[in-house]
């Protein structure tokens, strides 16, 4: 049981994208990896709107800003 983490110190690598499809008054829907998930406004940044990518930070969705200079789709799974 050497791989046990008592600590809490482990973090995880994986940078979670998502579009956002569709803003209600409560809630978000976000793409994510082609799967449509509605989450609580209270978990996406105030300022993100329909078409934004956005980004989990292990909090909160946040407005992904760079997605294109990288070149990156995230509906595309891809480099565009």
């Amino acid at each position: 049981m050497d791989n046990i983490n008592n600590a809490n110190t482990v973090k995880c690598s994986v940078i979670r994208l998502g579009v956002v499809t569709d803003v209600q008054e409560s809630s978000v829907v976000i793409e994510v990896n082609g799967k449509s998930i509605a989450i609580a406004r209270d978990k996406i940044a105030a300022e993100a709107a329909a078409g934004d990518v956005v980004r989990w930070d292990g909090q909160l969705w946040i407005k992904q800003e760079d997605h294109r200079k990288s070149g990156h789709n995230p509906r595309l799974g891809d480099e565009t």
